[in-house]
């Protein structure tokens, strides 16, 4: 049945990947997509993640890329799937395409937290720091107990602060720190809090 197949597949990628034999592995999972031999959803969704797999581990950047926008598509929530996304897209994958596909899928899924922090930071990094924390505060109200979205509107603001366009800088310093110490507390004060820490004040030149 489809089942015992899809069992036997995955035995064999796994096989194949361990002895690096990536051309295989890939010649594999098409063949078995192109059956058509597998009706389920899921089936077919679990051999494209092998495909970003195989193609990644094989330098394939963009066939890894094309197959880890589909599962971007299928999963818009999942934070596996795009971490997976941006260890493809920073292994090849040009900027401005990669720009235009989050944004495709933020206005599908406009609810999509990793969406929203993925757009922050592509407009912090092109200098739109105001939109960059419109967008992580768009996160922050979804998960206002994440530790990392309260380090990103810290630094976004800390940025703020050292631009000529800021008009009110000790309010907005204020306001990073009210997020930075949140965000300590939700480290726990660990060794890595006190680094952030440290390189904040040294941003604005208070030690």
């Amino acid at each position: 049945g489809e089942e015992d197949y899809l069992t036997m597949v995955v035995l064999a990628l796994r096989a194949l990947t361990s002895l690096r034999q990536y051309g295989e592995a890939g010649n594999l999972i098409s063949e078995s997509l192109v059956s058509q031999r597998f009706p389920s959803a899921e089936q077919v969704n679990m051999l494209r993640m092998w495909a970003v797999l195989v193609s990644l581990r094989s330098g394939m950047n963009m066939a890894a890329y094309d197959s880890v926008r589909y599962a971007c598509k299928l999963r818009p929530h999942s934070y596996a799937v795009w971490n997976l996304f941006n260890r493809v897209a920073n292994s090849g994958g040009n900027a401005k395409s990669v720009y235009k596909f989050v944004l495709r899928c933020l206005l599908r899924h406009p609810e999509s937290v990793p969406c929203m922090i993925l757009m922050g930071h592509h407009c912090q990094m092109n200098g739109s720091t105001k939109l960059a924390l419109a967008e992580y505060m768009r996160a922050y109200k979804a998960m206002p107990d994440e530790p990392l979205i309260n380090l990103l509107i810290a630094v976004g603001y800390l940025s703020h602060v050292t631009s000529r366009r800021c008009t009110d800088r000790h309010k907005t310093a204020c306001r990073a720190f009210a997020f930075l110490f949140h965000y300590a507390k939700l480290r726990q004060w660990s060794q890595e809090v006190y680094y952030n820490l440290g390189r904040a004040l040294h941003q604005l030149s208070l030690f």
